[in-house]
């Protein structure tokens, strides 16, 4: 009964510690376990009293020490086919991430926004959408500037508005000196007083710095059914509003229906 339940039980116990302490050193203490267990099998079964459970053939520690080395050589091939396929996996998130996050502020870029917005629609609630505009940067810079005082007000604006938004909402870096914003909020109300609680952040926190920085804030809400490259445009539209009302202001468009 003994060597019965070691034959069944010992492949899991030396699949733990293969996964515990690491392929190669799983791998000699299988072996040395299935040495172990075939010579004392051996030895066992020429007791006299093995005779009553018909155990008593000396070739039966031999066939244990084969199968239970044999279960350990899979094992190790599983094992590590398991690790290339997870370090595979790894670099596979690690490039994604990099391919999708904005090297200069860490924010998700315009790619990683478009496959995060994807998911966002498929939850089919509505949501609020702002764009968000820095005033003193030159309209002309675009991604290849290297203007350092320039590039310190993208990672400033960027490092406050993260600090701003909640779990639930979700920030990128939309252009060189713009940033979308989507909102857990269906009442236009509330997505407009979180484009202004974000603009008046951005205005105290920089205030007293040796370069104060102002937002122009465009807000929108994206409702169901509809192509969200059409809700960007209305916050376009909105923010574009808010440049030529004197700036570091929020302005709204609304699709036609919506309640304020």
């Amino acid at each position: 009964v003994a060597t019965i339940a070691a034959i069944v039980y010992t492949p899991m116990l030396l699949m733990i510690f293969g996964l515990m302490e690491g392929q190669r050193r799983g791998v000699i203490v299988g072996i040395s376990v299935a040495v172990f267990m075939g010579v004392t099998a051996t030895f066992g079964a020429l007791r006299p009293e093995m005779s009553e459970v018909a155990l008593n053939d000396p070739r039966l520690g031999t066939l244990i020490a084969v199968l239970i080395g044999l279960y350990v050589f899979i094992q190790n091939a599983w094992s590590a086919q398991q690790t290339l396929l997870e370090e595979r996996g790894v670099e596979a998130a690690l490039l994604q991430a990099r391919v999708n996050t904005d090297d200069l502020t860490g924010m998700l870029n315009r790619r990683g926004v478009d496959i995060a917005v994807t998911g966002w629609l498929t939850r089919r609630s509505p949501f609020g959408v702002l764009i968000l505009k820095i005033d003193a940067v030159a309209d002309t810079k675009d991604n290849d500037s290297t203007d350092d005082g320039d590039e310190l007000s993208v990672k400033r604006v960027s490092r406050l508005i993260d600090e701003a938004i909640r779990d639930s909402d979700l920030s990128g870096r939309w252009a060189y000196d713009e940033f979308l914003v989507l909102c857990r909020d269906e009442d236009p109300k509330r997505i407009l007083g979180f484009g202004n609680r974000l603009r008046a952040i951005i205005e105290e926190e920089t205030a007293s710095t040796s370069i104060p920085l102002t937002v122009s804030v465009g807000v929108s809400l994206f409702p169901l059914f509809e192509h969200f490259d059409e809700t960007v445009e209305r916050v376009t539209t909105a923010l574009q509003e808010a440049q030529a009302a004197g700036k570091n202001c929020v302005k709204a468009q609304w699709r036609t229906g919506v309640a304020l």
